[in-house]
C-alpha cells in the first residue's frame, strides 16, 4: 500500500531516486539556514538603516571636522572620546561646527532587539506552528513532496521582502513568516527520506541532509562579505530568488518514495493521530526532547553571536574569510561523522546505541567547547573546530534515534513535535545573553549558557537511555518472548520482513 497522494509507479526505490532526493534535501537545508543566519551578515548596516539595536556615538563621516573643532577650542581630547562623552549627548543634541555634524549614531547590531528579531519572532513560530501544519497535512493526506517544494518557495518569497523593509516591524513580520512557512519543511523532508533509505544507512543519509545546516550556516559568513559589496537589502532579494528557484526545481524533479513500513499508513483525522501519539513511549521520547532543546539553546546561542564574539575580543580576525569555510567544513564532517558512528551503533543496539553515541561525542565536546571560549587564537580556532567535528553531528543521530523508536505512520507528527520542543526552549535561551553580558561580558553569558546547555542535554540523553533500557525490560516481560534479552530488546512488528532492529514498536504501538 503507498501512501494517498504518493506515487504509486513502482513499488520499490531506486538508488538514484534515494540519492537525488538526499542531494536536493541537503541542498534545501542548506538554504533553509542560509536564509535564518543571513541576519547574521546583514544586521549592522540592516539596524543603521532602520535604526534600531545598541548604538555607539562616533565621529561623523571620519574625524576631520572634530579635528579642526578640537583644535579651535584647544580641547585636550580626542575625536572618540568627544563623541562619548556623557552616554552620547553630542549625538542626541545634533553638536554642529561650522554647519557640519560633528558626531553620529553608529549602531552596532547587537542588543534586545536583534536577540528578539534572531530568536522568539522566528524561533517559537518556527516551532509552535509545524505542530498543527503538519498535524492539518497529514489528515489532508496531501504529497509530502509538494509540501517541502511550496514551502521553500514561500519562505524564499519571505526573504525577498525583507529586503524591501523600511521598518523594524516590517523585518519582524517576514521574519515571522519565515518561521511559519520554514515550519513544515524539517518534519517532511526528513520523514521522506527516512523512507528514501533503509534502518542501514538511515543514520549517514540523516547526517549527510543535516549537514547542509552548517553549509548554510557557513555560507552566511561569506555573505558578509557580499553585503559589503551589494547592501543587505540586494543580498536578501538575491538570495530569495535564488531560493524560490530551487524550491521549484525540487518540486518539479524529485519523486515520492515508496515505503514498504508496515503501519506506514496516513492516519486522516486528529481523533487517529491522537490515539497513535498515545501510544508512543513518552517516558523515553520527552527527556530526548527536552535533550536536544537544550543543543539547540547552545547552538542557537553560540551561531548568533559568534561573529559578535569574534568582533569584541578578535576584532582583526576576518570571519568572512575563515569562519565561512571553517564551520561548512566541520559541520560537514560532523555530521558524517555522527552518522556512520550511529549506524555501525544502531546494527549492534538500535537506538540504544545510537542514543550512546551522542553521549560519547558530547562528553568529548564540552571540554572543547570550553577552551574554545577561553582561549586566544588560533588555539582556540582549532580547539572550537574539533568541537563541531565532534559534536555537533547530533541532529541526525537523534532524529535516526526517533525513527527506530516510533511507528512509521506517526513520524512526521513526532518530528514536527520534536523541532517544537527544540526550536521553541531552545530559542528562549538566546534572549538571556544581553542581561547576562550586561552583568558579566560577552565571553562569560557564552560560556556559561553553552556549557550549561550542552550538560543539561548530555544528562537528559542518559535519562533517556534509562527509561528505554527500563520500557524494554518490561515489555520483554510482558510479551514473553523467548530467547536471550536483546532478542527482546529488538523485537518489534515487521522486522523480520524489513531486517529493521528497532526497539518500543510493537503490534500495540502500531496504528490501523
Amino acid at each position: 500500500m503507498t501512501l494517498c497522494g504518493e506515487s504509486s509507479e513502482a513499488n520499490t526505490n531506486s538508488n538514484g531516486q534515494a540519492y537525488y532526493a538526499l542531494f536536493v534535501f541537503t541542498i534545501l537545508t542548506a538554504l533553509n539556514q542560509l536564509h535564518r543566519y543571513l541576519l547574521i551578515a546583514a544586521i549592522e548596516p540592516m539596524s543603521n538603516d532602520l535604526q534600531f539595536g545598541d548604538r555607539n556615538c562616533t565621529p561623523f563621516n571620519g574625524t576631520s571636522a572634530i579635528d579642526s573643532y578640537i583644535q579651535e577650542y584647544d580641547l585636550n581630547t580626542t575625536a572618540g572620546d568627544y563623541c562619548m562623552h556623557d552616554d552620547g549627548i553630542r549625538c542626541t543634541n545634533e553638536t554642529t561646527f561650522q554647519n557640519t555634524t560633528l558626531c553620529e549614531w553608529h549602531y552596532t547590531g547587537t542588543g534586545s532587539e536583534y536577540e528578539i528579531l534572531a530568536g522568539p519572532v522566528f524561533i517559537i513560530v518556527l516551532g509552535i506552528l509545524g505542530v498543527p501544519i503538519t498535524v492539518l497535512a497529514e489528515m489532508g493526506r496531501i504529497n509530502r513532496r509538494n509540501v517541502v517544494g511550496v514551502c521553500t518557495i514561500c519562505w524564499s518569497l519571505t526573504i525577498v521582502c525583507t529586503g524591501f523593509s523600511q521598518t523594524l516591524a516590517e523585518v519582524y513580520v517576514w521574519r515571522f513568516l519565515l518561521g511559519f512557512f520554514e515550519a513544515p519543511f524539517n518534519p517532511f523532508s526528513m520523514t521522506l527520506l527516512v523512507t528514501f533509505f533503509g534502518p542501514r544507512r538511515r543514520g549517514l543519509a540523516m547526517g549527510v541532509a543535516a549537514s547542509g545546516a552548517y553549509l548554510g550556516y557557513g555560507s552566511s559568513y561569506a555573505f558578509i562579505a557580499v553585503v559589503n559589496v551589494i547592501g543587505w537589502r540586494w543580498t536578501y532579494i538575491s538570495t530569495g530568488i535564488g531560493g524560490a528557484l530551487l524550491g521549484l526545481i525540487s518540486l518539479i524533479t524529485v519523486k515520492n518514495p515508496y515505503s514498504k513500513e508496515k503501519g506506514n499508513i496516513p492516519l486522516g483525522s486528529v481523533r487517529n493521530i491522537l490515539k497513535a501519539l498515545g501510544a508512543e513511549p513518552w517516558s523515553v521520547l520527552s527527556p530526548i526532547f527536552l535533550a536536544f532543546a537544550c543543543k539547540m539553546g547552545y547552538q542557537y546561542t553560540l551561531s548568533y553571536n559568534l561573529n559578535n564574539y569574534f568582533v569584541e575580543y578578535f576584532p582583526t580576525f576576518p570571519t568572512d574569510v575563515y569562519l565561512s569555510w571553517i564551520l561548512a567544513l566541520t559541520g560537514i564532517l560532523a555530521f558524517m561523522l555522527g552518522g556512520f558512528l550511529s549506524d555501525i551503533a544502531g546494527k549492534r543496539a538500535g537506538a540504544l546505541g545510537r542514543l550512546w553515541t551522542i553521549v560519547i561525542l558530547e562528553v568529548i565536546q564540552i571540554p572543547l567547547y570550553v577552551f574554545f571560549i577561553l582561549l586566544s587564537l588560533p588555539t582556540n580556532i582549532i580547539l572550537g573546530a574539533l568541537g563541531i567535528t565532534v559534536g555537533d553531528g547530533w541532529n541526525g543521530i537523534g532524529l535516526s534515534a526517533i525513527a527506530d523508536i516510533v511507528s512509521p505512520s506517526i513520524r512526521t507528527v513526532i518530528y514536527a513535535l520534536f523541532f517544537c520542543v527544540m526550536d521553541v526552549i531552545g530559542g528562549c535561551v538566546i534572549v538571556a545573553v544581553t542581561p547576562l553580558t550586561d552583568v558579566a561580558g560577552l565571553k562569560s553569558a557564552l560560556l556559561w549558557l553553552g556549557t550549561g546547555m550542552l550538560v543539561g542535554g548530555t544528562l537528559l540523553i542518559l535519562c533517556g537511555i534509562i527509561a528505554l533500557v527500563l520500557l524494554n525490560r518490561r515489555r520483554a516481560r510482558s510479551y514473553h518472548l523467548e530467547g536471550t534479552e536483546e532478542d527482546a530488546l529488538y523485537s518489534r512488528n515487521g522486522s523480520q520482513g524489513n531486517h529493521e532492529r528497532t526497539p518500543l514498536i510493537s503490534d500495540e504501538s502500531t496504528p490501523t
